[in-house]
């Protein structure tokens, strides 16, 4: 096959012109394939620094809660707080909810302040509506009634089997605020739920008996 006949050929000649293209253009292809293999190699590192964040987190929190166990509360406060700022996400949320849980027992309110404060991303449902929960204990005893009502709402929407506490918990912030009408509102569709724990049967019918004494 002679040049004129090659020129001719449509697959011979897009192959030609490809090459003479990756003749005149090794550079920038060069270029591309360096960016290419930069990035491979980024998220290789990436993935195994992640990897060996979550192992260590794991073992970490594995000897905070050791600690704790222990009764050595030092050692596993210090562990956790760490775990907060340099954790992996799931250990660092753990460990925000049980600083929460021990500087509110050790009625350290500043120390909770100052963690609800950092905004910390919970993932977990549950984890998540307790956080809710003493956020609105926390305006509750403050007399921030409407934040209060806020964050047992969200509490409830977060994690539906915790929602006709958080109707109580409602219930009872509209009686704190002598808004009577809200909380027989709530405490009456309560005691409508067939299946209405025992605990907060008896509890809505407290609350009912009271709000009857005050009219």
């Amino acid at each position: 096959m002679d040049k004129k006949e090659l020129r001719q050929d449509p697959i011979r000649e897009r192959i030609l012109l490809f090459l003479t293209y990756v003749e005149n253009n090794r550079n920038a292809l060069y270029g591309i394939v360096g960016v290419v293999v930069g990035v491979i190699l980024f998220g290789s590192y990436i993935s195994t620094s992640t990897k060996e964040l979550n192992e260590k987190s794991s073992l970490d929190f594995g000897k905070a809660m050791n600690s704790s166990i222990a009764g050595d509360k030092e050692t596993s406060i210090a562990l956790f707080e760490e775990l907060v700022s340099e954790g992996s996400k799931s250990t660092g949320s753990n460990s925000f909810a049980y600083l929460l849980d021990y500087y509110l027992s050790d009625g350290n309110f500043d120390k909770v302040d100052s963690l609800l404060s950092l905004n910390i991303e919970i993932t977990d449902e549950v984890l998540q509506s307790k956080i809710y929960i003493i956020q609105g204990d926390i305006s509750f005893n403050r007399m921030e009634y409407d934040k209060s009502i806020e964050f047992y709402s969200k509490a409830g929407k977060e994690n539906s089997t915790i929602k006709n506490k958080m109707m109580m918990k409602e219930a009872i912030v509209h009686y704190r605020t002598e808004n009577f009408d809200k909380s027989r509102e709530i405490v009456e569709e309560l005691l409508d739920i067939e299946d209405l724990q025992y605990e907060l049967k008896n509890q809505c019918e407290k609350y009912l008996f009271m709000l009857d004494a005050s009219i």
